[in-house]
């Protein structure tokens, strides 16, 4: 119940809200769950706290408070990548690929990774990844694939963006439209 009403604070943008009811969830004895750290961590996230929601999770981590899950570890590699802070996204990757953790990174992971490289200008090692990823037992999906062929147009390497979008129909990924914009915008 008390997960609900810190819900409905960190979605009313009021995180603050949300870590008060916390207080009171512990101090009445209750022991919250990912679901709760989930919800305040994506609380802070809303409102543009990233670092402060960085802090939580790492604390999380570190005084082993509940075992965060695949989602947690997506949402926060991916919010990561889009506030331009690849190298802490690929810290967590690191973290996650080393099994200190009982949850494997997943194609989201990657992909959120992928494209925070590429939308830096490091489509080099964006593409370094993405190699990497038939060992590691990942498919790409488009979304792993649209990031590559943007960063490949935007250097003007076409030859190569036409080389990757071939080899993403040959394993039956399905360009969409944002695949098709990219060539259409050049």
């Amino acid at each position: 119940m008390l997960s609900i009403v810190i819900d409905c604070h960190c979605r009313l943008k009021r995180p603050n809200f949300g870590f008060a009811i916390l207080g009171i969830f512990l101090k009445s004895g209750y022991e919250p769950t990912i679901v709760t750290f989930d919800t305040l961590i994506k609380g802070l996230l809303l409102v543009g706290r990233i670092p402060e929601a960085a802090k939580v999770f790492w604390k999380l981590l570190a005084y082993q408070l509940c075992e965060p899950d695949e989602h947690t570890y997506s949402t926060m590699i991916n919010r990561f990548c889009k506030a331009r802070d690849t190298l802490e996204a690929i810290d967590l990757l690191c973290l996650l690929e080393k099994e200190k953790v009982n949850c494997k990174p997943n194609v989201y992971a990657y992909s959120a990774v992928i494209d925070g490289l590429c939308k830096e200008g490091k489509v080099d090692d964006g593409l370094q990844l993405f190699s990497s990823l038939g060992d590691k037992g990942i498919s790409a999906n488009v979304v792993t694939y649209n990031p590559i062929i943007e960063g490949l147009c935007n250097m003007r390497i076409m030859d190569e963006a036409e080389d990757i979008l071939k080899k993403m129909i040959a394993n039956e990924v399905c360009p969409d439209v944002w695949t098709c914009n990219i060539f259409v915008n050049l």
